[in-house]
């Protein structure tokens, strides 16, 4: 056992860059070692001339006399290598917590953008979705924005749009377009407004006074936020549940009518006459 203490320092901080610092240390040795070994036995010895476990472990003391207090034997061996598996996991789980928590920062464009950097921004999010696209929007003409939509529909994501009736009909609308390629659209013809304009994708959501529009990304002065904040989705997602049940049923039409099976990612058929939030807030049609 060893007779000195291996982190000397008495504060916490410093006792846990201590115990950092020598798994780093040691768990860099034993890869050198074990490259070192692997080397001599491919092009040395050959595999007739593996060393036995403890061979093993007299070289690796041999090689860092350091240790030999630490490695004296296999129990030691053993309590240094689930030490070091422990560290691996607790690296991993505080690499992922801070991955997640980036990740849900939220974003904000502002237009007008006259590079297109911010329209590209959006097209990308569509690009990576995966189980659905589900749109709330007073305007849509911009081309490259619904050319994003149809190929995310052809990849089987499950895009859904809600559209105003009025603004449908303005030149360059791209309603009929999506509605063609087979995305389910709802034009909303009350007389209150349909003056949304947000997008749930996947588990976030673009909300904000952007149009999908030309004009709006190059000449209005516009903004967008990118939430991901899941309680924030989660509000966003039963508003359009709500939305696309309501307008379906009272003033709502469905351009297209098509059955599809449930697929394996779990999100439901698309296109039938009503449409409810179940436990997981996804729309079932």
């Amino acid at each position: 056992m060893r007779s000195d203490p291996l982190c000397t320092s008495s504060r916490l901080w410093g006792t846990v860059c201590c115990l950092l610092s020598e798994s780093a240390t040691l768990a860099l040795e034993l890869l050198s070692f074990g490259a070192g070994g692997a080397y001599e036995i491919i092009w040395g010895r050959g595999l007739e001339a593996v060393p036995s476990p403890e061979e093993l472990r007299a070289a690796f003391v041999a090689a860092y006399p350091g240790r030999v207090l630490l490695i004296s034997d296999w129990i030691g061996v053993i309590s240094a290598l689930s030490w070091l598996t422990a560290m691996c996991l607790l690296m991993w789980m505080a690499w992922t917590w801070a991955r997640s928590w980036l990740w849900r920062q939220p974003e904000v464009l502002f237009f007008p953008d006259e590079s297109g950097t911010h329209v590209q921004r959006i097209c990308k999010l569509l690009a990576s979705s995966r189980k659905r696209v589900w749109l709330a929007m007073f305007a849509f003409s911009d081309h490259a924005l619904a050319d994003a939509l149809l190929r995310a529909h052809r990849r089987g994501v499950d895009v859904r749009v809600i559209l105003d009736e009025e603004q449908c009909h303005s030149p360059g609308a791209e309603g009929d377009r999506l509605a063609a390629g087979g995305i389910c659209v709802l034009r909303e013809s009350s007389t209150a407004r349909m003056h949304h304009k947000f997008a749930i994708i996947d588990h976030a959501v673009l909300s904000g006074s952007f149009n999908w529009t030309r004009q709006a990304s190059v000449a209005n002065c516009e903004n967008i936020c990118l939430l991901r904040e899941s309680h924030i989705v989660r509000c966003f997602v039963n508003e359009f549940c709500g939305l696309w049940q309501n307008f379906d049923r009272k003033s709502g039409q469905v351009a297209q009518k098509v059955a599809f099976k449930r697929r394996r990612d779990g999100t439901p058929p698309k296109f039938r006459l009503r449409a409810t939030c179940d436990k997981e807030n996804y729309c079932q049609v």
